[in-house]
Order: C-alpha cells, then structure tokens, then sequence
C-alpha cells in the first residue's frame, strides 16, 4: 500500500522552506523539490528540464506514495519574460502532468501566487506580473479538469510578506510601518506564519468543498478604492 506524502516544490527557502518545516512538525512524510539537496528529503531537480522532473517523480515517488499534498512555492528572479512562465507555469504543468497519477482521492494542490496576478506592484517586471495573471487562470482549469477525480486547485496572493530573513529591515522601516497604520484595514503587514496558516486550511478536510479559488491575503488592502487610499496620506 503506497504512503501519503506531501510534496513542496521550491521549498528550500523562503516560504516554501517555512512551509515545509511546518508540515515536518505536523509528523507528515514531506519532500522538497528544488536544484539543491539539503537533507534526505530533498529530491534535486531542475524545473526548467522536462525529463528530469519525470525521472525524479518516476524513481522517487511513483511506485511508494500517494500524494496528498501538493505546494508549488518557486520563483524565477529576473527580467527574462520566458523565464518568469518557464519556472512558474510550465514547470507546473510538466510536474503536475508527471505526477497526476500519483495524486490521491481528495488531494489539496496550493500555489503561492502573488498580488501581482491582480494589480500591478512596481518592484516586478513585466514578465512577474503576467506568469502570475496566467498561474491565476491554470488554477481554475486545472479545478474544473480535476473536479472529477476529487482533486482540488486553489491558490493564495498574499501581498508584502515579512520574512524572517527581511523582519529586521521591515522593523526600521517608517515608510511601511505608515502603510500598515494609515492604509491595511488590519494594520499590520502579512506574515509567514498567515501563509502557513491558510496553506493548512487548504490542505485539509475542511476546505474539502473549495476549489479554483484565488484567496487574496492582504489584510484587506484591496478592498479599499484608490481615492479612499490617497485620502490617507494627503489628510
């Protein structure tokens, strides 16, 4: 009988590492899918080459486990528009195309998206915002397509996350310290710990009825209209 597991790829660092570390805490069989190899849960592999991610999934996953739990948490950074769709949705698709067979009843697949897949950020490039409107689109077909073998596609775009490698810098901070007072509904900004959080939910029983859905993790920043927004900063 194959064993659950739970698969994060991109998860060695950033918020896909935090991520990972907090299903290990759960006691969840989990592996990480990303170029570097840390531990004996990481399976190496390179995203942008097709045959490696059918080796890796054929030698390491196919004939012992089921997979309960699907994250996709990586990034391409840099200015390559091809880049940016190479590492976020084709890489995706091939990985999920591999896999699929081994993705068991009532499977979660979460991507981390970004706000980016909604409205524009000025810190991203082109090539950024429009994987990321695209992943948007890939998450609601893949429910519709998926719907019937009970596996669920749901995505989250949080917006600026404090991470524990940036906490220090967002603490000296006065320009977002402003923003989280004078602008987000919640006054505060996103932390890792709220992505983890909602990540659960998803993965588990109780969100067995959602799918195909973009949750917006802002603090409610996005429902206020722009004027409202400016308003703030010239009273």
């Amino acid at each position: 009988m194959k064993k659950d597991v739970s698969i994060v790829v991109g998860g060695s660092k950033g918020i896909g590492r935090a991520i990972y570390l907090n299903l290990k805490k759960q006691n969840k069989k989990v592996f990480v899918v990303s170029r570097s190899k840390k531990s004996n849960d990481h399976i190496s592999v390179d995203l942008s080459k097709k045959y490696e991610i059918q080796s890796a999934i054929k030698s390491k996953i196919a004939s012992k486990y089921k997979v309960k739990n699907l994250i996709f948490c990586q990034r391409y950074r840099g200015d390559d528009l091809e880049g940016h769709f190479e590492t976020a949705l084709f890489s995706s698709h091939c990985f999920i195309e591999a896999i699929k067979k081994n993705l068991a009843k009532n499977c979660s697949v979460v991507f981390i998206n970004s706000i980016a897949s909604q409205f524009i950020v000025s810190e991203q490039n082109l090539g950024y915002h429009l994987s990321k409107a695209a992943l948007e689109n890939f998450v609601k077909y893949n429910a519709v397509e998926y719907g019937k073998k009970r596996v669920r596609f749901n995505s989250i775009s949080p917006g600026t996350v404090i991470k524990p490698e940036s906490e220090n810098f967002f603490k000296k901070s006065k320009k977002y310290s402003v923003v989280s007072k004078k602008v987000i509904p919640l006054q505060r900004l996103c932390k890792v710990d709220d992505i983890i959080n909602l990540t659960n939910f998803l993965c588990s029983d109780k969100s067995s009825y959602i799918t195909g859905q973009n949750i917006v993790l802002d603090g409610g920043l996005s429902v206020i209209g722009q004027e409202t927004v400016a308003r703030k900063f010239i009273k």
